[in-house]
């Protein structure tokens, strides 16, 4: 059967889910254009720059408000305490959760933070035409920082702190709540503006439909990260990516045993997360250690329905879906076309929710830098808290390590 010409004016890339090489128009705004295998959304290559540089410019100044400013202040019987934004990870640090603190740390201002420089260090060049130096690869890191940037977790992990203790105490919410909130709000307005091949593409134009004729001695590869096609040696490992420097190689069928190894880890941890408690709230001398469904119990019997749905869902129920997913996934990929395609869309879900499961550990480290009044009341993280911020680690590294492809190799 002939292959389909390519339209005047297109750029050729493959699937980023299941590897389909296929043909997308350069400027169409009008459009959405999909995997004519699995469904997946390829991309635009156009869309403007102004309103994501504006963005992020807003969600920059937000972002050092929000860092620099009294967050939260509590006040026990005439006893207070103040905290900033980075007083979680120093709690946690400073209870012997070392591990635990460094993780809050990275994922709720380290990541966002070289995100939002990253993408402005690309964004506003380009947006007068230019490119500077590295861009590529900056891009290229900021995909990668992307799901480890977790402010919107943390936010809801926030809310949940204030929930557990509106009855216990006075708490007033200073000028870098608000800046926080408004830099998650402008984040996510800048994400939802910005079209990221139509960056790449203004970055270095896409391989164009002369890329599929491909020469003798040599193969069609697609970078992994960018999804830049280009002609590689037929002998040769790899190459470079010439836009964003990333190593360009064949898929590894192998790669499925990295996302089985850390997906077993996850699941051995599962068990001490759910046994052991994850905090204990002392208050004038006495408390109870909680785990996380006894948190859940608790919130439920105060009334507080919605929000003990919501830890229930993301701290019980989205871990357990989310490791019966990959083990689906991991099973040997059949022959059936729409096998493949259900376990695609199963595993765009795993890679959106997958991360929502840190509630529970923001929560606690706010908890535990809010009160840390002594005698009177103190909240002290436990053990299950850092095998459940394992579990969630774990179970990210394992679907970032699956590769989709493999669902497509017999089908």
């Amino acid at each position: 059967m002939a292959a389909a010409p390519v339209p005047p004016g297109a750029v050729v890339l493959a699937c980023h889910d299941c590897g389909r090489i296929q043909a997308v128009p350069v400027g169409d705004t009008r459009h959405q254009f999909r995997c004519r295998r699995c469904d997946a959304d390829l991309g635009a290559f156009a869309g403007g720059l102004d309103a994501p540089v504006a963005l992020l410019l807003a969600a920059a100044i937000s972002f050092v408000v929000a860092n620099t400013m009294p967050f939260m202040i509590l006040d026990i019987e005439g006893f207070t305490q103040s905290t900033t934004l980075l007083s979680a990870s120093r709690a946690l640090w400073q209870a012997d959760m070392a591990p635990l603190g460094m993780l809050v740390f990275l994922v709720a201002t380290l990541a966002p933070a070289l995100k939002i420089l990253g993408l402005l260090y690309v964004l506003v060049p380009l947006r007068y035409g230019h490119r500077w130096p590295l861009a590529g690869r900056i891009y290229r890191f900021v995909g990668g920082v992307r799901p480890w940037a977790m402010m919107e977790i943390y936010l809801l992990g926030i809310i949940v702190a204030y929930v557990k203790l509106i009855d216990l105490a006075h708490i007033e919410l200073g000028l870098a709540v608000y800046a926080f909130v408004a830099t998650v709000l402008l984040e996510i307005a800048a994400e939802a503006k910005t079209e990221p091949m139509a960056v790449w593409h203004g970055l270095m134009a896409q391989a164009g439909p002369g890329v599929l004729q491909v020469p003798a001695g040599r193969r069609l590869m697609s970078c992994h990260a960018c999804r830049q096609m280009l002609q590689v040696p037929a002998g040769s490992g790899g190459a470079r990516c010439p836009r964003c420097r990333a190593r360009v190689h064949a898929d590894d069928p192998d790669a499925w045993k990295s996302s089985l190894a850390f997906l077993l880890a996850a699941v051995v941890l599962y068990i001490p997360a759910n046994v052991l408690p994850v905090m204990t709230v002392i208050y004038f001398g006495s408390g109870e250690p909680d785990t996380i469904l006894s948190g859940v119990v608790e919130l439920w019997q105060i009334g507080m329905y919605p929000v003990a749905a919501l830890v229930f869902t993301a701290s019980i129920m989205v871990p357990i879906l989310k490791m019966l997913a990959l083990g689906w996934l991991i099973l040997p990929p059949g022959r059936d076309k729409d096998v493949a395609r259900h376990k695609t869309r199963v595993y765009r879900l795993v890679e959106l929710v997958g991360r929502w499961s840190m509630v529970d550990i923001f929560m606690i480290g706010t908890l535990t830098a809010l009160v840390h009044l002594g005698n009177v009341a103190t909240v002290v993280p436990g053990a299950g808290a850092m095998a459940f911020a394992a579990v969630v680690i774990l179970t990210m590294l394992s679907s970032a390590a699956f590769n989709p492809h493999f669902l497509w190799y017999r089908a």
